[in-house]
């Protein structure tokens, strides 16, 4: 669901600009090719406008007319890159028209996200980000865009919470209920996975946000700590 919406993000950006620049990567390579370079493919079959207009390689989508200044080019980094080499990797896209697509954020690093915002430094540019993933991790970059940064932004959230009469019909309705009954609403897995939360601690954390605020409010008397290591 969330790939084929950036697909077709990128299919209307490019036939409702002119000569617009768009980038599109992953959190690997791998998946970047498995992924959304995948969606491409699969939905271009489904149009004949964009079959008769555009071509597909491994690494660019470009219009046959426009070959150097028309295009979607697929984007990634070295495994193992530091902060440095993924900005070198992602800047540079400038365009009148630009954009970014952005798949599987949950899990990427942030400084993957600011590489890409660097589109909207030209005033004049017509620039659309796009961010998609799974609630992974708060402290990443859909963490940081749904908490810290919720103004800047459109957040469309999705859930397959079995309670939520809006719920994406797409998400097992069993499973999710099976999954609540085992494990309960708080688990990281369910909360990530079926309710579109993040989770309320780091799997590699000991303690979460929700802990640390608990902890702040208590006010135990002296005697009770004074002792303590």
């Amino acid at each position: 669901g969330k790939t084929a919406y950036l697909v077709w993000v990128g299919f209307w950006f490019l036939v409702t600009r002119q000569h617009p620049n768009i980038g599109a990567t992953s959190i690997t390579g791998d998946n970047l090719d498995d992924g959304l370079w995948k969606e491409f493919a699969v939905w271009l079959r489904f149009s004949p406008l964009m079959r008769a207009t555009f071509t597909q390689t491994a690494t660019a989508l470009f219009s046959r007319d426009h070959p150097d200044d028309w295009w979607v080019s697929a984007r990634t980094w070295p495994k193992g890159a530091d902060g440095a080499q993924i900005d070198k990797s992602l800047a540079g896209l400038h365009a009148p028209s630009v954009c970014w697509l952005v798949d599987e954020a949950g899990g990427m690093p942030l400084g993957a996200v600011r590489a890409t915002e660097g589109i909207f430094s030209d005033v004049n540019a017509d620039a659309l980000l796009v961010v998609v993933g799974n609630c992974n991790d708060e402290d990443g970059p859909l963490g940081v865009i749904s908490n810290l940064e919720a103004d800047r932004w459109t957040l469309i959230e999705i859930n397959g919470d079995p309670d939520n009469p809006d719920r994406c019909t797409r998400v097992n309705i069993e499973e999710a209920r099976e999954a609540i009954r085992l494990y309960g609403r708080e688990d990281i897995g369910v909360r990530i996975k079926y309710l579109g939360l993040f989770p309320k601690r780091g799997s590699n954390k000991m303690l979460g946000p929700d802990d640390v605020s608990a902890a702040m409010r208590r006010n135990p008397p002296k005697s009770e700590w004074q002792h303590a290591p």
